[in-house]
C-alpha cells in the first residue's frame, strides 16, 4: 500500500464530498460507525489529485441492505461524521452472476469546487470487480487484487468535468461480488487546483480484421483525451498475440486519433483477447482495457464427425465451430440428470457460409444417436425424461462458421441426506466452533441452513439437490476431535452407514487439524454408493460457503480434486500421474492446463470467481448417475 503526505491545503477542499447507503430507497438516517473519524484527505503533488475519502461497504443479498463505514487503516483522519449521509441506493442482486447494481451518488455541501471525481472500486485476491468502469487507475494501490483498479468518474456531463458548488451527481455501478469477498472497498478522489494531469478518457477502440494465422496483420485505433493535449505516449499490450509486452501507438492528427498496426506474431488462435491499453501524460497513465477479436480463417479437423465421438457440451453453453469440406460435421452430447429436462432452448447462429443443425433424443437403451427430435436454427425442447441428446452441425459446401448455444433447465433430482454433528460432551455439549478473528462463532441450525442453500443454488444449475429436513443428529463428543481416517470410519459405521442417506459429519478437529474438510470415495465405481461415501466438516471451511457443493462433487460426482495433481506440478499437457480411466478433460482445457472451479482449491489460488464446473463435469455426473442408477437414493 502506498503512504500518502498529509497536506494542510486539501484539508479544506476534500470536505465538500459526502457518502451514504440505502437499500431500496434513499434515507435520511445518518450512518455512524465506531470509528468515523478514520476517513483521510490526501494530496499527490505531482497529479493534484486528492484522497477525499476511503469507504468500506457491505451488502446483504437478501434486503439489499449496505452498510458503509470509514476505512480503518488509513493514516491522517478528519471526522465528517456529521457529513454522512444515505446516498448510496443498492438496486438488485443477480445472483447467477454474482453482481450488485448500486446507484451512487456524491453531494458537493461547499461553496467550492473540484475536477475529474472519481469514484474508485477496489480489486481484490478474490475476484471482486467493477464491470461497468469508465478506465482504470494506479493511485491509491491497496494491497491484495490487481496493481489497478477501475473507477467510475463523475459530472461527466459538466464543462472541464467540474464538480459545481451545492450539487449532486450520481453514477450506476455494476459491482461483481464473487462469495466470500470481503467488504466492498472504495475511494474517492479529486482533482484540484485544477484537471487531473494525465489522459482522462480512452475510448473508441477500433481494429480490422485480424486472422489467426501467425504474420497477420490488422490496424488499430482508438481516441484518447486529454485537459492539457500533452500525451507523450500511448501503447497496447498483446503479448499473446504479438510476443512482446507493448505495441506503441503514433498520433494522427489529420484525424484526431492514435493508429498502429499489429502483427499476430505468435499465430494466436481465434478468439477475444483482452488487452490493456496505457495512455501516458509526463509522470501520469491512464488505463483501459479492450478486446481483440481473432478470426478463424478455415476449419481445423477435429475427432467429432460422428455419433460415437461426439463432444461434450453443456446444459448452459455458447461455444464457436467450423464446418467444411475437410471437416464437413461436428456432433455434440448433453447428458441430462435422471429426472431430464423442464424445457430449454438451442440455438444454432450462423455467422458466415451455410450450415444446419438436427437434435436427436436418446433412452439409455437406444442405438446412438436415437430419435431425431427436429432440424431447425432454434429448437425448443419440451419437458421430458430424455438421457442424452445429441446435436449434429452439418455442412454441403465451403467453410462455414457458428456459434451454438444452449440453455436448457434441467429437472431436478434430489437425494435425501442426513447431518451429524459431535459435540464437545459434558458440561457444554458446545457443538463444533470457528476460533476466527474477532468473536468466536458455534455451528448451528442457522449456519447450517446457510451452507444447505448455498450448495443448492450451485447445484440446482445442473439438476440436483440436496434434502435436508432441518433436524441435526447429535453423535458422541469421542468425534469431537477425530485423529485419524479410522475413527472417521468408524464414526460412519456407527450412525450414518445403512441409513440409505447420504451423510453428513460435522466435527471440531479434523485429523488432528491438517485438514478441513474430505469426501470418502470409493475406487470402484459400483461401489461408490451410500454406504461406502459419506463427507465430514471442520469449522474451518464454514465461511467459504462452497465446502458441501465441492464435498458432492466427489461424492456424486466422482470427481477427482484438481489440486491433487497441481501438488505434483504436472505441466500442461501432461497426462502422467492420473488415475486409469478418469478423462482428463476433467480437469484440465483443451491445452492440458488446469482451469480452477469448484473442485480446484490448491492454496493459495483459491478461485472463488470460478464457481462453477465445467462442460465436461457436468456430464459426467450426470453419466455416473445414468450408469450407475442405484447407488445413491434420490427422487
Amino acid at each position: 500500500m502506498h503512504r500518502f503526505i498529509i497536506l494542510c491545503a486539501s484539508l479544506i477542499f476534500v470536505m465538500f464530498l459526502t457518502m451514504g447507503c440505502s437499500s431500496k430507497a434513499p434515507s435520511s438516517d445518518p450512518i455512524t460507525s465506531p470509528d468515523s473519524s478514520s476517513i483521510p484527505k490526501t494530496m499527490t503533488n505531482e497529479t493534484g489529485h486528492n484522497l477525499a475519502g476511503m469507504w468500506e461497504m457491505t451488502i446483504d443479498p437478501d434486503t439489499l441492505e449496505a452498510t458503509v463505514t470509514p476505512y480503518r487503516d488509513m493514516a491522517g483522519h478528519l471526522n465528517l461524521t456529521s457529513m454522512v449521509s444515505t446516498n448510496i441506493q443498492v438496486l438488485s442482486y443477480e445472483p447467477l452472476t454474482q453482481t450488485y447494481s448500486v446507484n451512487f451518488s456524491i453531494t458537493n455541501n461547499y461553496s467550492l469546487f473540484g475536477y475529474d471525481v472519481r469514484l474508485i472500486l477496489f480489486t481484490n485476491d478474490k475476484g471482486l470487480l467493477l464491470t461497468n468502469d469508465d478506465a482504470w487507475t494506479d493511485l491509491y494501490d491497496r494491497v491484495g487484487g490487481l496493481t489497478r483498479n477501475p473507477f467510475k468518474a463523475f459530472a461527466k456531463d459538466q464543462p472541464l468535468h467540474k464538480f459545481l458548488a451545492h450539487t449532486q451527481h450520481t453514477e450506476n455501478l455494476q459491482v461483481y461480488v464473487p462469495w466470500p469477498s470481503g467488504p466492498i472497498v472504495f475511494a474517492v478522489d479529486v482533482s484540484w487546483p485544477t484537471n487531473c494531469a494525465e489522459p482522462y478518457e480512452i475510448s473508441d477502440f477500433s481494429h480490422t480484421e485480424l486472422l489467426q494465422d501467425e504474420g497477420s496483420t490488422c490496424d488499430l485505433e482508438i481516441k484518447v483525451y486529454d485537459w492539457q493535449d500533452d500525451i507523450s505516449s500511448v501503447s497496447i499490450s498483446a503479448l499473446p498475440i504479438t510476443g512482446t509486452y507493448y505495441t506503441q501507438f503514433t498520433y494522427n492528427s489529420g484525424e484526431d486519433v492514435w493508429e498502429t498496426e499489429l502483427t499476430n506474431s505468435e499465430g494466436a488462435s481465434f478468439g477475444e483477447y483482452e488487452c490493456l491499453v496505457v495512455a501516458t501524460s509526463g509522470m501520469s497513465s491512464l488505463y483501459e482495457y479492450e478486446i481483440i477479436t481473432i478470426t478463424q480463417t478455415g476449419c481445423t479437423p477435429d475427432d467429432n464427425q460422428n455419433c460415437t465421438t461426439a463432444s461434450t457440451i453443456g446444459s448452459h453453453e455458447l461455444l464457436a465451430g467450423c464446418v467444411d469440406t475437410v471437416d464437413p460435421e461436428d456432433w455434440y452430447e448433453l447428458i441430462m440428470p435422471p429426472n431430464g429436462v423442464t424445457g430449454g432452448t438451442i440455438d444454432l447462429e450462423i455467422l458466415s457460409g451455410s450450415c444446419y443443425m438436427i437434435v436427436y433424443a436418446r433412452e439409455d437403451e437406444e442405438i446412438c444417436p436415437g430419435q431425431m427430435l427436429t432440424f431447425a436454427d432454434h429448437i425448443e425442447l419440451p419437458s421430458s425424461t430424455t438421457s442424452t441428446y445429441y446435436i449434429r452441425i452439418f455442412s454441403t459446401g465451403d467453410s462455414a462458421f457458428y456459434r451454438l448455444t444452449t440453455d436448457i433447465t434441467p429437472a431436478i433430482t434430489h437425494f435425501p441426506c442426513e447431518i451429524y454433528v459431535a459435540t464437545s460432551g459434558y458440561p457444554n455439549y458446545n457443538w463444533p466452533i470457528w476460533e476466527k478473528t474477532g468473536p468466536d462463532v458455534e455451528l448451528s441450525l442457522s449456519l447450517l441452513n446457510q451452507l444447505m442453500a448455498k450448495t443448492n443454488y450451485f447445484w440446482n444449475q445442473y439438476g440436483y439437490e440436496l434434502v435436508w429436513d432441518g433436524t441435526v443428529t447429535e453423535i458422541s463428543s469421542q468425534y469431537y476431535v477425530l485423529n485419524s481416517m479410522d475413527e472417521s470410519v468408524a464414526m460412519h459405521h456407527n450412525y450414518g452407514k445403512g441409513t440409505d442417506m447420504l451423510s453428513l459429519y460435522f466435527v471440531d478437529v479434523l485429523n488432528g487439524g491438517v485438514q478441513t474438510a474430505y469426501a470418502v470415495p470409493n475406487p470402484a465405481k459400483i461401489l461408490h454408493n451410500v454406504d461406502n461415501v459419506y463427507t465430514v466438516y471442520s469449522p474451518t471451511v464454514w465461511y467459504w460457503g462452497t465446502p458441501i457443493a465441492h464435498e458432492h462433487g466427489h461424492a456424486l460426482g466422482y470427481f477427482i480434486d484438481e489440486y491433487l495433481f497441481d501438488v505434483y506440478s504436472l505441466p500442461c499437457g501432461d497426462t502422467s500421474g492420473f488415475p486409469a480411466g478418469v478423462p482428463r478433460y476433467l480437469y484440465a482445457d483443451p491445452e492440458g492446463c488446469y482451469m480452477g472451479n469448484l473442485m480446484y482449491y490448491a492454496v493459495p489460488e483459491w478461485t472463488w470467481d470460478k464457481y462453477d464446473i465445467t462442460d465436461g463435469q457436468e456430464n459426467w455426473i450426470n453419466w455416473f448417475q445414468m450408469n450407475y442408477p442405484n447407488n445413491f437414493p434420490k427422487y
